[in-house]
């Protein structure tokens, strides 16, 4: 009789799990469920392809170190339409220090995109990845570069299968190098 009844409880929990699984989008979740819903209420969705897209190491998301009052600042790659190819870099403010200085907390119309993470520039090799004259400003790449050298203690490095970009805040501009 025990048997009965503990056969009968585990198949409602697989009945339940089922329909809850059913009743869910069909699309796996990419990112944690905070960062899941800062993007949707920005009315951007995560890239729930991520991970079948290209093999990679590191998420589609950062949290910034440290600690605080309050969730931490992140940032996150998701698509304002996802039938387009096209994503946008998503900042969400918290304690924590992720670099977005006085940009703006979204870099939109981005078409390659990698796994997020926060890089110490001193500790990139080779060092020329991080020259400032290899850094263009986002919004016009054929404006001169930086001509300052580069004391931020991170940038926020976007990388898929070893091509990516590095993005750095500068006096409100976001400036960028890209790598292969």
């Amino acid at each position: 009789m025990r048997e009965l009844a503990s056969i009968s409880a585990l198949f409602a929990v697989v009945v339940i799990s089922v329909g809850a699984q059913a009743d869910s989008s069909d699309k796996p979740q990419v990112v944690p469920q905070d960062l899941h819903e800062f993007a949707l209420s920005n009315h951007c969705i995560p890239p729930a392809d991520f991970f079948e897209m290209r093999f990679e190491v590191a998420p589609p998301y950062v949290y910034a170190d440290g600690a605080g009052p309050g969730p931490l600042a992140a940032a996150l790659w998701c698509q304002p339409d996802p039938s387009i190819r096209s994503y946008t870099l998503l900042f969400r403010p918290g304690a924590g220090d992720l670099g977005l200085g006085t940009c703006s907390p979204a870099i939109p119309n981005q078409t390659h995109i990698g796994g997020l993470m926060l890089v110490d520039p001193s500790r990139v090799r080779p060092a020329s990845l991080v020259e400032p004259s290899a850094f263009r400003p986002l919004l016009d790449p054929k404006a001169p570069p930086l001509s300052s050298p580069i004391r931020e203690s991170r940038l926020l490095k976007s990388e898929s299968d070893g091509a990516g970009c590095y993005f750095l805040c500068r006096e409100s501009t976001w400036f960028f190098r890209c790598f292969d």
